[in-house]
């Protein structure tokens, strides 16, 4: 990923995407999966490969890195909003006083920590 950044930010666009072989975004394969376990390495490679490609006057390739760019980011988005969403229902509810639904309670974080000693 730093040959494929620092080779886009020199112009050298063909040596950045063979800098990328092992992990050919536009070959849906089992080498993109493993970049999407980190949302920033998967956004990086296939924003610079996207250019590159762009910049290269292959613009099928360029739209298709882009449109999966694109989409990714609204799944992460989506995922995101659903987290915070439930968070702050649960925060609601503890702070009101309502119990949750089973198995969703937890201890608060004063009963995980261990109590403090007076100084002696």
């Amino acid at each position: 990923m730093g040959r494929l950044r620092v080779h886009t930010l020199a112009g050298r666009f063909e040596e950045a995407l063979r800098s990328l072989e092992p992990l050919h975004p536009v070959a849906q394969g089992a080498a993109t999966h493993h970049t999407q376990r980190l949302p920033s390495c998967h956004t990086s490679l296939l924003y610079h490969s996207g250019f590159c490609y762009l910049m290269l006057g292959r613009y099928l390739d360029a739209a298709s890195c882009l449109n999966s760019l694109v989409a990714y980011v609204g799944r992460l988005t989506a995922s995101n909003a659903s987290q915070v969403r439930e968070t702050k229902r649960r925060r609601a509810a503890r702070s009101a006083g309502v119990p949750l639904a089973a198995g969703t309670a937890r201890a608060p974080c004063s009963a995980v920590r261990s109590p403090r000693r007076s100084p002696g």
